[in-house]
């Protein structure tokens, strides 16, 4: 069974929750949360003023952070549908992301050539790799 309601192409999605939950992102600059168990749209994130690249789920089921096309990546709260930090530092598209250590770092490519290290306690970033 599909999953309609993006205007745009969907560029990245990821089941959680006991596989019950599925978000996806799309070049219509929204993330969609669907329940997998009735194949219905649960709620609309908006907010990326381009196209949503990347997404990934947080271990505690709690958080999404997504990459965007405007360069920057947004961590929202799941339940709520709020944005809970905005990480901004790269110069051009955000084409993937990782949460690790714990749920309490991110790490983001960007077509700016570098991966990012991010804190999500404050925000800031820990480290620039360059090399590609």
């Amino acid at each position: 069974q599909g999953l309609e309601g993006h205007r745009g192409p969907v560029n990245c999605c990821q089941v959680y929750l006991g596989e019950t939950l599925l978000v996806s992102g799309s070049d219509d600059g929204t993330l969609k949360l669907w329940d997998l168990t009735t194949f219905k749209e649960v709620r609309t994130f908006g907010g990326h003023t381009n196209g949503v690249s990347s997404c990934c789920v947080f271990e505690n089921d709690k958080y999404l952070v997504c990459g965007s096309g405007n360069y920057t990546l947004k961590v929202w709260d799941l339940s709520t549908g709020t944005v809970m930090r905005t990480l901004k530092g790269h110069t051009s598209w955000v084409t993937c992301c990782a949460v690790f250590g714990g749920d309490t770092t991110v790490i983001s490519g960007s077509g700016d050539h570098t991966l990012k290290v991010w804190d999500l306690a404050t925000g800031e970033e820990l480290h620039a790799l360059k090399g590609h």
